[in-house]
């Protein structure tokens, strides 16, 4: 066989048919990109997880984080969360139990994760009690802003929004946002998932 004619040749066919063929491969890409699983929102594992990817979400790992409406730590934590928690009175002051983990000030808090773990479980579990309360559980397995409603996204659009405006969304089936205009459906996708029966069931 003559290759350097056999080159020229086959050289000439993909002159003529280059269009047919680069069409051929983009069909061919497409379908495989089609046959790739969408990314699921939502995460999996239990409470411990659960935080982490809050903690990520909140302040990006950074226990020392005060954002500009004052909520702080690794999960932004508010003055009305920290009262939830018993971390704080009313009026302000820190209470015995944060002192038990040393905690006297904004700035005691901040420098102590293991704290703010411990604030934010406390927190969690009360909210959970407020969701029971309210009956929100009958919402469980519907939708909210088309997104399925679950213990875990429940108690994340809670810890965004607050139990007041959940409430609120998910009789009227609007959307509710924090200050950040981060919606708490977003939250409740986001955070869908995860076994928080440490929290739920205490």
């Amino acid at each position: 066989m003559n290759w350097k004619k056999f080159r020229r040749k086959m050289r000439r066919w993909i002159r003529r048919h280059r269009y047919p063929l680069l069409m051929t491969c983009a069909m061919l890409i497409i379908s495989a990109l089609l046959l790739i699983p969408p990314v699921e929102s939502g995460g999996s594992g239990d409470y411990s997880d659960f935080l982490d990817a809050l903690a990520m979400r909140e302040s990006s790992g950074d226990h020392e984080k005060v954002n500009r409406y004052g909520y702080m730590g690794l999960y932004q934590m508010g003055r009305s969360a920290l009262e939830d928690a018993g971390f704080r009175h009313e009026g302000g002051d820190w209470t015995p139990l944060a002192n038990s983990y040393g905690i006297y000030d904004q700035d005691d808090f901040l420098q102590s994760p293991d704290a703010q773990n411990a604030a934010v479980t406390a927190y969690h579990a009360k909210v959970c009690m407020y969701i029971r309360h309210y009956d929100l559980e009958k919402y469980i397995g519907t939708t909210y802003c088309d997104v399925p409603v679950t213990r875990s996204g429940l108690l994340a659009a809670c810890h965004l929004v607050g139990i007041g405006a959940v409430i609120d969304g998910l009789k009227s089936g609007q959307h509710t946002y924090d200050g950040n205009h981060t919606s708490a459906a977003e939250y409740m996708e986001l955070f869908s998932g995860y076994d928080i029966s440490a929290v739920w069931d205490s």
